[in-house]
């Protein structure tokens, strides 16, 4: 559906990223992708027009927030929002560092994120109109 917000969760942990995909789907009526990993992640950024990137921070082999500033070059216009389950300074100030929107603390409440994240994609949507259309050449659709 064109109408629809899409996102793409990166969540390592399988029972928190089905958590995060149904929220999404059923309060916010979202399309959702997941992916465990950067490497997947980064398959998908590179082939789908995304509204919204939700990424832990934490993931194997690397980190959310290297995955940010790729994405950032992949599609400038979209919407990236990080989280961990680890409150910190560092991890805050590297966030904004990375050009992320915004910092979420797990556990998230369903409507929370539902809101947030929707906002975002909003702002990601009239951010890419204003770009002229894909956030990426390489989006193949």
């Amino acid at each position: 559906m064109l109408d629809s917000f899409h996102v793409l969760v990166v969540e390592d942990d399988p029972d928190v990223a089905e958590y995060l995909r149904l929220v999404l789907v059923r309060k916010a009526g979202m399309q959702v992708d997941v992916a465990a990993d950067i490497q997947a992640a980064t398959d998908i950024l590179r082939h789908r027009e995304i509204d919204v990137l939700l990424t832990d921070i934490e993931l194997p082999g690397s980190s959310g927030l290297e995955l940010a500033t790729r994405a950032r070059e992949l599609a400038p216009s979209m919407s990236i929002a990080v989280m961990t389950a680890h409150t910190s300074a560092d991890y805050a100030v590297t966030a904004h560092r990375c050009r992320a929107d915004e910092f979420l603390v797990k556990p998230i409440r369903g409507a929370t994120l539902a809101s947030t994240i929707t906002a975002l994609a909003r702002r990601g949507r009239e951010r890419r109109s204003l770009l002229g259309g894909r956030p990426s050449a390489e989006v193949q659709g």
